[in-house]
């Protein structure tokens, strides 16, 4: 801050969004006093970032009972691996400041449909409204993360050397992500309007949902 305020600590710092939505909706009298209500939606979304960073990783300390010409990860012992589950061999010249780029991205597709009917019939010769429906909504998450090693210039931008870091951490607390989610939710629900008088209405309701949730690591198919 005492350098520069206009300053950004560190780059990269980029963050895409896309979004696509598509709605339908209808409505049709069936009687005079019956109607069906219905609607369909399509949802896309994607988001990926790139953000750069200070890192856990640091070349091993032999007098701390690090591997020499090694990398370590937090601690100058536990090892940095790679993708590949070996230990980083250090390749970072003396003195380099390690830095890394974070990378994530995000698609969701989310589809849902709902379908109700409406009826106005009079009830004991007063007036009444009743809605009965049900609905249906599911959506799809791939999620991903990674971070690439690299070394943070003066001027603070982080330079990736092409390796990534892979599951790193006594125990593992950082690595490539792949996770995949679903989510599906049914409803069905009713609710009824009844005129008592002019000036009291009675009304009741009631939803049953049921929720299925799944999610599921890909990141041994990476």
């Amino acid at each position: 801050m005492e350098q520069s305020w206009s300053n950004v600590y560190t780059t990269p710092q980029t963050s895409t969004n896309q979004v696509g939505y598509i709605n339908a909706t209808a409505d049709v009298h069936v009687t005079p006093t019956w109607s069906l209500q219905g609607a369909v939606h399509v949802r896309s979304f994607y988001q990926s970032t790139q953000d750069g960073n200070p890192t856990d990783v640091q070349p091993c300390d032999p007098s701390q009972g690090g591997a020499a010409g090694f990398l370590c990860f937090n601690d100058p012992a536990t090892p940095a691996n790679g993708l590949n589950g070996q230990q980083l061999v250090n390749t970072f010249p003396a003195g380099a400041t390690l830095g890394e780029i974070d990378y994530t991205h995000t698609q969701t597709t989310s589809t849902g449909a709902t379908l109700q009917g409406t009826n106005t019939d009079k009830l004991f010769g007063h007036d009444n409204h009743f809605v009965v429906g049900a609905s249906f909504d599911y959506g799809v998450t791939n999620f991903g993360a990674s971070a690439q090693l690299g070394t943070i210039q003066p001027d603070f931008v982080v330079a990736g050397n092409g390796v990534y870091l892979g599951p790193s951490g006594n125990p593992v607390s950082d690595g490539p992500v792949a996770l995949r989610t679903t989510n599906a939710y049914t409803g069905l629900y009713a609710i009824d309007a009844f005129d008592v008088t002019s000036k009291l209405t009675l009304s009741a309701g009631g939803r049953f949902n049921l929720a299925d949730i799944r999610l599921q690591d890909r990141s041994a198919r990476r």
